[in-house]
């Protein structure tokens, strides 16, 4: 079976969406309620408890794929990039590797 993964932003109630990658939205939903990765985005949900999880648009899995792409490659990093302040025609670097 082939592992294909898909981009998913969680959404943070007047903060940064932020995008990664995971195969399911159940294990996107898990993964943004693992403690691990609440402790690695730490701050950014320090402010509000109003969170969801969804499927990136076409837009942001492309501008996700242009942030992460400093990483191309194999990687056994969990990367996460903030897509607040992108637009379409805008990438930066924004990409986070957590280990």
């Amino acid at each position: 079976m082939h592992y294909s993964p898909k981009v998913f932003v969680l959404e943070i109630f007047e903060g940064p969406d932020l995008a990664f990658q995971a195969g399911s939205a159940t294990q996107a939903g898990a993964i943004a309620l693992a403690p691990w990765f609440r402790d690695a985005i730490g701050n950014v949900l320090a402010e509000t408890r109003r969170v969801s999880v969804r499927a990136a648009t076409p837009v942001e899995a492309r501008i996700y794929g242009e942030l992460c792409s400093e990483f191309d490659g194999p990687t056994r990093q969990f990367l996460v990039a903030n897509l607040s302040g992108f637009s379409e025609q805008s990438t930066g670097e924004a990409a986070v590797a957590l280990s």
